[in-house]
């Protein structure tokens, strides 16, 4: 992904979200977190807005990478910049990786807050969110809040 990416900017090929989307996506799965905030401030300078999906795809970076703080940062920065109105709200992809970054961690206390949240926020959490608040509270040896 790398060298398509370096390849586009020598061709002077302006690149879409769905191009930028993509680098994080492979960023991702290798776990460079630190490569995937650059990409983001990149796509902001190419006048582009990060979207949900890049949104999810940044927070499961960061869990990949074990940064679990940073992705409960981040879904903060999200969630005001979305009552802001200056990003979108984020959805149960970002919400869900959230979770996962924090049963990684056995911080089921901050999983369970935003399996919480976005019961407030009436964004339904889904089977990823609660396997990975289970995941979370067992890790944690909370096996009776799990249940």
């Amino acid at each position: 992904a790398k060298v398509v990416w370096r390849g586009m900017a020598a061709q002077q090929v302006q690149p879409d979200a769905v191009t930028f989307n993509s680098v994080l996506s492979a960023l991702e799965k290798s776990g460079e977190w630190e490569e995937a905030f650059k990409v983001v401030q990149e796509m902001r300078e190419n006048g582009l807005a990060p979207d949900q999906v890049t949104q999810g795809t940044l927070i499961s970076t960061c869990k990949k990478a074990g940064q679990w703080q940073l992705a409960l940062s981040l879904l903060a920065e999200m969630v005001w910049g979305a009552w802001a109105g200056a990003c979108p709200v984020p959805n149960v992809v970002a919400r869900s990786a959230a979770v996962g970054a924090c049963a990684q961690a056995g911080e089921w206390s901050h999983a369970l807050s935003i399996l919480r949240e976005m019961q407030h926020s009436q964004i339904e959490p889904n089977g990823v969110t609660y396997n990975e608040a289970v995941a979370a509270c067992i890790a944690a040896g909370q096996r009776e809040r799990a249940l």
